[in-house]
C-alpha cells in the first residue's frame, strides 16, 4: 500500500472545495455539479478528506474518485469551516483551490437544521442528537439555549476568516436564493474565480435535494402506537425511547413571521449588516422573512402503520418506511 496521503492526492490539481455552511444548499449544488463533465466528483457527497480522513492512505481517495482523471476535482463537505485545522491544511495545499461558501437566510437555515435533527432523531432513529428540555419537549426556541453555535451560525466571522486565509479573490460566496433564481450567474462567478469551464451546466436548474419532510403524526392512539413501536429506534428502552417519543410529539410545527423577524433582529441583524459590507451588496430579503412551516407528508394512518410494523427485517426498514410514506422518498423535489 502506498505511503502517499491526502496532501499528495490534492497536489497539482485545481479544486472546488465547499467548506460550509450546512443546510444552505450544499446537497443541491453537489447534485447539480455531478451533471458536469468538467470536474470529477467523489462517490459520496462528503469525503471528510481534509478532516477525519487526512492521514489515511492514497487508496482511500482513489476509492472516492475512481474515474481516471487529471483535471479539477470537487469536494463539498460543509463542516470543514468549523475546524481551523482543516482550513489550515486547505490553505497549505500546493494546488489551485477555489473555496465555495454557501449561505442562506440565517433563520431559514436554523429552521432547516432543526427539522433535519427532528427527522434524524425521531424518524430515522439516529439519536439522541439533542437533549430534551425540562418541559419534556424540543421546541424550536430551545435551540439557542442548547446549541446556538451550530443552529444560529453567524456568517460574517466565517467570511472574514476565509478572506484572511485564502484571499478574497479565491473565495466564492454563494447565496441559496441566487443559486435558485439565477444559477447561470453563479456558474459564471465560479468559472471566473476558478478558471474551470462549467458551461455544460448552463440552463440547468438547481435540483432540490435533502429537503426534510416529516410525518404528520395526528392519527388515533393505535396508529400512533404502531408508528412508535415500528421506528428504527424501537429497540431502545427506558429513558432514551421515551425521550425520542416525547420529541416526536412536541416539535414545533411552525414559526410565525413576527417570531422570525424578532429572531433576526435580536441575533442576526448586526451580522447581516457586516456581511453586506463584506460582500458589497445589500440583502434586503433577509429582513423580510415570512413565517416558517414544516412541509408534512401524508398524515399517518392506521393502515400505513400496520403495513410498516409488519416488515421487521432491519435491512428493509428504510425501504418500507418510504413505501408507507412515513419518511420522504429519495429523489429531488
Amino acid at each position: 500500500m502506498s505511503d502517499m496521503t491526502a496532501k499528495d492526492w490534492f497536489r497539482d490539481r485545481p479544486h472546488l472545495i465547499g467548506v460550509g455552511v450546512e443546510k444552505c444548499g450544499t446537497s443541491s449544488f453537489d447534485g447539480w455539479l455531478r451533471r458536469s463533465r468538467a470536474v470529477a466528483m467523489p462517490t459520496v457527497k462528503e469525503t471528510f478528506a481534509l478532516s477525519r480522513r487526512w492521514n489515511e492512505s492514497l487508496e482511500t481517495y482513489r476509492e472516492f474518485y475512481p474515474r481516471r482523471w487529471n483535471g479539477p476535482i470537487a469536494d463539498i463537505t460543509p463542516s470543514y469551516f468549523r475546524e481551523s485545522e482543516v482550513l489550515d491544511r486547505l490553505a497549505a495545499l500546493p494546488s489551485q483551490v477555489t473555496v465555495l461558501l454557501f449561505l442562506r437566510h440565517p433563520v431559514q437555515r436554523a429552521w432547516s437544521a432543526y427539522l433535519h435533527t427532528i427527522d434524524r432523531q425521531t424518524v430515522r432513529g439516529e439519536g439522541p442528537l439533542m437533549p430534551i428540555d425540562g418541559a419534556g419537549g424540543f421546541p424550536f426556541q430551545a435551540l439557542y439555549e442548547q446549541r446556538a453555535e451550530y443552529y444560529f451560525t453567524t456568517y460574517a466571522p466565517i467570511v472574514k476568516d476565509l478572506h484572511a486565509r485564502f484571499g478574497k479573490e479565491r473565495v466564492v460566496t454563494l447565496l441559496l436564493d441566487d443559486l435558485i433564481a439565477d444559477p447561470d450567474a453563479s456558474l459564471m462567478q465560479i468559472g471566473e474565480t476558478s478558471g474551470i469551464d462549467l458551461s455544460d451546466l448552463a440552463g440547468r436548474p438547481l435540483p432540490r435535494m435533502n429537503s426534510t419532510r416529516l410525518p404528520c403524526i395526528t392519527g388515533d392512539d393505535e396508529a400512533l402506537r404502531l408508528w412508535r413501536d415500528g421506528l428504527p429506534h424501537s429497540t431502545l428502552k427506558g429513558d432514551a425511547a421515551e425521550a425520542m417519543w416525547m420529541m416526536a410529539m412536541s416539535w414545533t410545527r411552525s414559526v410565525t413571521e413576527e417570531t422570525c423577524r424578532a429572531i433576526h433582529e435580536e441575533i442576526f441583524e448586526d451580522d447581516t449588516r457586516e456581511l453586506e459590507e463584506l460582500l458589497g451588496r445589500p440583502l434586503p430579503q433577509w429582513r423580510r422573512q415570512k413565517g416558517l412551516t414544516a412541509r408534512p407528508i401524508q398524515p399517518l394512518s392506521l393502515e400505513a402503520g400496520r403495513r410498516f410494523v409488519s416488515t421487521l427485517p432491519e435491512k428493509l426498514r428504510q425501504k418500507r418506511l418510504r413505501a408507507a410514506r412515513l419518511i420522504p422518498p429519495r429523489r429531488p423535489q
